[in-house]
């Protein structure tokens, strides 16, 4: 059994991990609508609050850093905007093939590498998603360091 917390009242819950990554539950308080998400790498649930609107999705672990889901609303054709999530915390949203935000829609200066601004739709934003990800948690690390 894990507890968690509902995102709205705090009232704890406790669920059985299942196999399955993503689990639906409604807070018995407040009717709350919760997404509970797991880490097949290190094992860690935590309760998904991101609004889904974009049309391409990444979701890593805010423990280990590891992809716990990258989906899109067309299948196997992800289109812009895409926006990419650390645990809840939205961490950067693509507009366009060369647009990177942070959450202040302020632009990242981000240089993509000549290779990953080839091929088609597809390949550059499942690559580019990760490549993002990993430059702002890096940033993050390194600014943590400092303080």
């Amino acid at each position: 059994m894990k507890t968690l917390y509902c995102d709205k009242c705090g009232k704890p819950f406790s669920f059985e991990k299942s196999k399955f990554y993503s689990y639906s539950h409604n807070c018995k308080k407040c009717g709350n609508p919760m997404e509970v998400l797991t880490c097949e790498k290190c094992n860690h649930s935590f309760v998904f609050t991101g609004i889904r609107k974009g049309p391409t999705i990444y979701i890593f672990c805010d423990e280990c850093e590891y992809c716990i889901e990258a989906t899109s609303d067309y299948g196997f054709d992800p289109t812009m905007p895409a926006m990419i999530f650390k645990g809840s915390r939205l961490l950067c949203h693509i507009k366009g093939a060369r647009t990177f935000l942070d959450v202040n829609n302020n632009k990242l200066d981000i240089k993509v590498p000549l290779e990953m601004q080839k091929g088609s739709l597809y390949t550059r934003i499942f690559t580019l998603c990760p490549y993002v990800a990993k430059y702002i948690m890096d940033k993050e690390r390194a600014e943590k360091k400092e303080d």
